[in-house]
């Protein structure tokens, strides 16, 4: 990383820290946030959902910044379901994209890069079984599995079956783990480092270019 971008990330930590200063003094009243959600039983969980779609198929964002409050109103197993509704739906959305718009509208999406390396790696230079395809499917992250899957010739019904199993696993997890978090470090400063992580791997991990 050169000097430049160091700096740039160290002010933008920095700024990071200081928000975070600033809502903590604030003292957010998280209770009330709970019981309103709570309160709206359909909404709630509807516009969480909506958001996970959104952050799925649009790549550079991210829901995960949220999964600490989500995981502070709702129960793991609620939170799982929601996680589990919004990535099936979101996997429908970018495969039928990806199947039949092809790179020119991936491209809008997510690192065409990126999606040429694994398809080529893992997909057209290996033995496309059942289950290598599982492996894959669970090892990268979500949005560029979905892309990646699209533009190959897999099985609709395999695509499916792989997409459940591993949406599934992803929704435990995803539950579990903050849950057990927030039971150590409140949902706020949880957020903020979560944040912190997503610029940080933003800054080392290679530019997402739309080429």
């Amino acid at each position: 990383m050169s000097k430049k971008r160091l700096f740039i990330l160290l002010v933008i930590l920095t700024c990071l820290a200081v928000g975070y200063g600033f809502l903590a003094g604030l003292e957010l009243p998280l209770e009330d946030f709970r019981y309103f959600i709570n309160q709206h039983t359909i909404l709630g969980p509807a516009v969480f959902i909506i958001y996970v779609i959104f952050a799925t198929v649009v790549a550079p964002f991210s829901a995960l910044p949220l999964v600490p409050f989500a995981s502070y109103v709702w129960s793991p197993v609620a939170l799982a379901t929601y996680f589990f509704i919004a990535w099936n739906i979101s996997a429908g959305i970018v495969f039928y994209i990806s199947h039949h718009y092809g790179r020119d509208w991936i491209k809008k999406f997510v690192n065409l890069e990126t999606v040429d390396r694994l398809i080529g790696k893992y997909v057209l230079n290996q033995p496309s079984t059942f289950w290598r395809l599982l492996l894959l499917r669970t090892i990268i992250p979500l949005d560029v599995a979905n892309y990646a899957f699209g533009l190959t010739k897999i099985k609709i019904s395999d695509y499916i079956i792989i997409t459940l199993i591993r949406t599934a696993i992803g929704a435990v997890l995803w539950a579990w783990i903050p849950t057990q978090l927030i039971k150590i470090i409140n949902p706020l400063p949880l957020a903020f480092i979560f944040i912190g992580l997503l610029i940080i791997a933003a800054f080392f991990l290679p530019s997402r270019k739309r080429t």
